[in-house]
């Protein structure tokens, strides 16, 4: 995977984050100004649903959750649930809070722009 600062992330990142929903679902939270990198992070509602582009690839040993055909390597923490992309050669996170009952409908409105992520590169020679 490349630098988190290489221009090939930078650039899957910035139209990531102009792909991203001002809503999460017809019901849900309203996107919302961020506190770190607004070129890397979205957030929505508050508690923040938060969404970072350009993270490491998660742990993959772990059999991926699959929500609508997009493989999501998931991990809960404490009060959240942490959604990771795993096949993608930019990978970004979702962060959704326990407090929202309807995580997986969060994380579905999201999927059409995480989708538009770059597949990864093959290795020379592969």
């Amino acid at each position: 995977m490349p630098s988190a600062s290489a221009a090939p992330v930078r650039a899957a990142c910035a139209s990531l984050l102009r792909a991203v929903p001002d809503r999460l679902g017809s019901h849900g939270p309203r996107r919302r100004p961020v506190t770190g990198d607004p070129t890397r992070t979205a957030a929505w509602g508050d508690p923040a649903v938060t969404l970072r582009c350009g993270v490491p690839l998660p742990d993959q040993t772990v059999t991926p959750l699959v929500i609508d055909g997009f493989p999501l390597v998931t991990e809960e923490r404490g009060g959240q649930v942490t959604y990771t992309t795993s096949d993608r050669g930019v990978n970004a996170q979702v962060v959704v809070p326990k407090a929202y009952a309807d995580q997986g409908y969060l994380v579905l409105a999201l999927l059409p722009a995480l989708k538009q992520l770059p597949a990864p590169t093959a290795a020379p020679g592969a």
